[in-house]
């Protein structure tokens, strides 16, 4: 690939590689790492646990009889609960997609797209990036239930001037409409119950489609998957606190492989600072209003 020639591509590129790529439904999706505020360490999810019960024994929203039966009503379960707190989450996808290299070219290129989002409680304020670790795109933003400033970089050049607009819709915070595609396409089931400090947590998991069509699943492009493999778990309040698909699939007459990881990070408690950049984009696009909020209450 040549990357050179590519890096020097038009701003609007930068742009259309990482709403490609990893298929995000935020214009401005930012996420230097919003996750942690200097100096902060943070608090993850507890992973210690054991069975304590059969797959019919805890009630998860969209789940019946031990089978995933309806996903979009566990994507706005987990919504509706990861909202009711404070949150941090990751999501990343490794795969080969097919990439623009000019106004009428592009190429298949690997990619590893990394989303991360920290949001106060009800998603308000935020701050998001995503990052493509193969050509250093970056895309960060900061808003509120209100206004949203966006940018974009390449590494730590500006290709993107800060802009601002309107605030971004909850469920995109949350990866609603992703987590929703993600277990429709699976005959997902569950396997078992285990207890967290004292929390319940439920894992599905699939090995086959549940698609007819598999054309575009998971890569713009993209047909023909094969080894798919999926494993969920899910809270009894319906947050889907981790996520894991794999598979491979054709693209432009290869066979490619994807991997594709969805985390909680932390659920409540988590802190951050409006970033200067955002400050500064405010300021100067409205100098007579009163001073956006700059530090995020828990």
């Amino acid at each position: 690939m040549r990357l050179r020639g590519f890096r020097r591509a038009l701003p609007a590129l930068v742009v259309a590689l990482l709403l490609v790529t990893a298929g995000c439904s935020l214009p401005g999706g930012g996420e230097q790492s919003p996750t942690t505020a200097p100096g902060e360490s943070p608090s993850p999810v507890p992973t210690d646990g054991s069975p304590t019960g059969t797959a019919g024994d805890v009630a998860v929203p969209g789940v019946e009889d031990g089978r995933l039966v309806d996903a979009e009503a566990l994507a706005t379960a987990h919504a509706e609960a990861l909202t009711a707190s404070s949150f941090e989450t990751r999501r990343v996808q490794n795969a080969s997609v097919v990439v623009p290299t000019g106004p009428n070219s592009s190429q298949v290129a690997r990619t590893a797209i990394v989303q991360q989002v920290v949001a106060g409680e009800g998603g308000s304020p935020y701050r998001y990036q995503q990052t493509d670790s193969a050509t250093g795109f970056r895309l960060q933003a900061w808003g509120n239930d209100s206004v949203r400033v966006f940018r974009a970089l390449q590494g730590d050049e500006v290709v993107r001037p800060p802009s601002v607009g309107e605030s971004e819709p909850v469920s995109s915070l949350v990866s609603q409409r992703s987590l929703r595609a993600y277990l429709e396409s699976g005959n997902f089931t569950v396997q078992e119950t285990t207890t967290r400090n004292g929390t319940t947590l439920v894992t599905l998991t699939a090995d086959e489609l549940a698609v007819e069509n598999d054309s575009d699943l998971f890569v713009r492009g993209s047909s023909d998957y094969e080894e798919y493999d999926a494993t969920v778990v899910v809270s009894e309040s319906g947050v889907v606190r981790s996520l894991e698909l794999s598979a491979t699939y054709d693209l432009r007459g290869e066979r490619r492989d994807l991997a594709i990881t969805y985390e909680v990070v932390r659920q409540g408690g988590v802190e951050f600072e409006q970033p200067e950049w955002a400050a500064r984009a405010l300021a100067a696009a409205t100098p007579t209003e009163e001073p956006v909020q700059t530090s995020t209450p828990t």
